[in-house]
């Protein structure tokens, strides 16, 4: 599961309910069903290597739980 905390809530996303995984200079978008996606802006990373690594590790996850 992926772990979001924002304004002190936390939820859980089940990787097999991403779909696609999107990664730019600015954000790495991950779709979710209903085409609903959660947004991580570049500044959450201490880097843009940092950033293409967990856009890579959580699209290696999402290709992982649809097999």
């Amino acid at each position: 599961h992926l772990c979001q905390i924002a304004e002190g809530q936390e939820t859980q996303t089940a990787y097999e309910t991403l779909g696609q995984v999107i990664n730019t200079a600015s954000h790495v978008f991950l779709i979710t069903a209903g085409n609903r996606a959660l947004i991580i802006p570049h500044h959450a990373f201490p880097d843009p290597a940092a950033q293409a690594a967990f856009a890579a590790q959580i699209d290696k996850k999402v290709e992982a739980s649809q097999d």
